[in-house]
């Protein structure tokens, strides 16, 4: 029974378990509109040419925001960094209520600049403060349990969202997204004070409280020559990232069309993109996972790939359903088994622009998967698509599993050489 207990409540740091709860209140708020807020888009624009361009505005925004804010993340207080994103969301729900009310288009451009803004810095202080302060053996959990509890109560919000829409208009949604962020900030303030970093000397205290100049030029130079400087291994890890980036626009975008496509019904369009985002409700003990056995990354690669060539064959609707969940398992596993590996790959004072670096990643993932495996079906097919992708990953865990046979057999050689 403690066992089950500590799954779902893990031992993990104070300050881990404040931004948790920070974070789900947060998307708590944001549940409310976000399913919605395709369609919302889509009102204003009346294209999907338009609406894509409105989407994609948040996006680059976002890849712009993230060299300066990863030299914030290096210079200040990962405190700051989540105290200042809370306090943009009123505004862009303001602008969001604002343009609907309205019907001004200029509002929503407003809402997505400041939402790409506000995310770099809520998503990069957030992953640089559990780098700098969770226990090297509650990495991946941490990690794991924020993404857990975060996703269950954006949700319960989804849900109440449906019953709700019937009755409010949608830009009345937005304003769920004020309080929530308010709320959140009460759960920040409580952060403690960030005087040390772990494995920090005296000399080595957060830069926070020396004296540093910035440029914006300078944060953009720096950041691109920690991306040029970057080893192989973590070179390997951003790949890896990229990867499950676009396995994850397969699962939660292009399956569920997919099927639409072959005529299935509505609702069993809606079970795929549900049990494709499912894994996420388990980020906690798959955290607890990944930071048991070191080798997530190899076996996890390798699973992929077999459950990605029985999909591209499976005609069932029912093992459809359980081969997009179990992919999603696995892509969560990989995941937060980068999160875990790439802590450990650079130097303390660089953990923000890591964060930033592999936020970035992601990002990229996310507008560069829809197009080029959108234009990949269409010239092939699905099954083929998913035959490569297996391939693909098949490739990842070999060049994985060479990378820590040779640095296993590199620190097998150093300890004799002391003999």
């Amino acid at each position: 029974m403690k066992k089950i207990f500590q799954i779902f409540y893990p031992d993990i740091e104070k300050g881990v378990r404040l931004i948790s709860l920070a974070t789900s209140i947060r998307w708590f708020g944001w549940g409310f509109t976000e399913a919605f807020l395709p369609v919302f888009l889509f009102s204003f624009a009346h294209t999907y040419a338009e609406t894509g361009l409105l989407r994609s505005i948040y996006s680059l925004v976002f890849l712009l925001s993230l060299p300066i804010v990863s030299w914030l993340a290096d210079n200040v207080a990962s405190k700051k960094l989540l105290l200042a994103a809370l306090l943009l969301y009123p505004l862009i729900s303001i602008s969001y209520f604002t343009a609907g009310a309205l019907g001004v288009v200029a509002f929503v451009i407003c809402a997505r600049i400041i939402n790409g803004v506000a995310y770099a810095l809520d998503s990069v202080g957030r992953s640089t403060y559990i780098r700098n302060y969770a226990k090297n053996s509650t990495l991946a959990t941490s990690f794991g349990y924020i993404d857990s509890i975060a996703n269950f109560w954006w949700l319960v919000a989804v849900f109440i969202s449906v019953l709700l829409v019937k009755y409010i208009p949608i830009h009345y949604l937005f304003l769920a997204i004020i309080p929530t962020s308010l709320v959140a900030i009460l759960f920040v303030r409580k952060l403690p004070n960030e005087k040390n970093r772990k494995n920090s000397n005296e000399n080595n205290n957060l830069v926070s409280e020396k004296n540093v100049s910035f440029s914006i030029l300078g944060s953009y130079g720096s950041f691109f020559k920690t991306i040029i400087s970057w080893k192989k291994s973590v070179r390997s890890l951003a790949i890896l990232l990229f990867f499950v980036g676009i396995i994850t626009t397969v699962g939660e975008f292009f399956i569920p069309i997919y099927a639409y496509t072959q005529n299935e019904g509505l609702w069993k369009v809606m079970l795929l993109t549900s049990f494709a985002t499912l894994p996420s409700l388990l980020s906690s003990l798959l955290g607890a996972v990944v930071d048991k056995y070191k080798r997530t990354i190899f076996w996890s690669s390798g699973l992929t790939a077999i459950l990605l060539f029985f999909l591209s064959f499976m005609a069932t609707f029912p093992a459809q359903l359980a081969l997009v969940f179990l992919i999603g398992v696995c892509l969560q596993l990989l995941s937060l088994a980068v999160d875990r590996e790439i802590t450990f790959q650079v130097p303390r004072e660089n953990i923000g622009s890591i964060s930033g670096a592999f936020q970035g990643v992601l990002q990229v993932s996310e507008i560069a998967g829809p197009v080029i495996l959108g234009i990949a079906i269409d010239l092939l097919s699905m099954h083929l698509i998913l035959m490569a992708l297996g391939i693909c990953a098949l490739v990842l865990a070999a060049v994985y599993f060479k990378n820590v046979k040779n640095h296993s057999e590199l620190k097998k050689n150093k300890v004799l050489t002391l003999f």
